[in-house]
């Protein structure tokens, strides 16, 4: 079942390519590499943003966009799929404050800045084309951001078990006891910077659902019935029955 939200509409010319890909690819991660992944640096501000691409210049752009803590290499199945790579050039990035993605060392909590670093990675391929972006996880709430503040590069979107509603974003038993003094010395830098970014979100996504009713932007989101993060009927989610958070990429939509 699904609800769509006011000035949210469904193209399923967009999305058919994309769709007939990712299935191609989700039942099969142990696929071997097929074509070579190019690795790059760009620039971005004082720094620079990490990507990884591969597929033909001739299609559409397809950017993915990975959660917390994670890198690039969380997309390395797509980008080595040669039935979606012939068809579309296929880029994945290290998100700003992870992996090769760095500024200044600093956790990058601002979901507008992260917004920012996906629309540079756009621009990077110069000649508007058409674009749909794809993220899971904290990646899918800044696809969304994205969408919110770069309409005009951005032609549809996939969101997977985002967290988009501040409602239902409570702070975990673990989470809270992973924030004690005595326990946080014993927790690695990625944890502590992942946890950083998921107690950041309540505030901008109460911003950010002000925005929903304006998207004009082609959308699908996925979420798992169960799945306890951002499953939320204002904005839009596709509820997949019995499922886990991890609708779409545990199992093929």
């Amino acid at each position: 079942m699904e609800w769509v939200p006011a000035g949210v509409r469904f193209a399923p010319g967009i999305f058919s390519f994309l769709f007939g890909g990712l299935s191609l690819v989700l039942p099969i991660a142990g696929q071997r590499e097929l074509t070579e992944i190019k690795v790059a640096d760009i620039p971005f501000g004082d720094g620079a943003l990490r990507i990884a691409q591969n597929g033909t210049n001739q299609g559409p752009l397809v950017l993915m966009i990975h959660g917390t803590p994670d890198r690039w290499m969380n997309s390395e199945v797509f980008l080595n799929n040669e039935q979606l790579t012939s068809r579309a050039l296929v880029v994945s990035m290290d998100r700003l404050g992870w992996g090769g993605s760095q500024s200044g060392g600093d956790v990058v909590t601002d979901l507008r800045q992260q917004a920012r670093a996906a629309a540079a990675v756009l621009k990077h391929f110069g000649d508007r084309r058409p674009a749909t972006l794809v993220g899971h996880s904290l990646g899918g709430t800044i696809v969304v951001q994205a969408v919110l503040d770069h309409p005009a590069l951005i032609d549809g979107a996939l969101i997977v078990s985002a967290s988009l509603d501040p409602a239902v974003e409570k702070t975990t038993w673990y989470q809270a006891i992973g924030r004690w003094k005595i326990v946080r010395w014993a927790l690695s830098q990625k944890l502590i910077a992942a946890d950083q970014e998921i107690e950041a979100l309540p505030d901008q996504l109460r911003v950010m659902s002000a925005g929903w009713p304006a998207v004009s932007t082609p959308l699908i989101v996925l979420q798992g019935e169960k799945g306890q993060i951002g499953a939320n009927r204002a904005c839009g989610i596709s509820i997949t029955p019995g499922s886990n958070r991890l609708a779409g990429y545990d199992s093929p939509a």
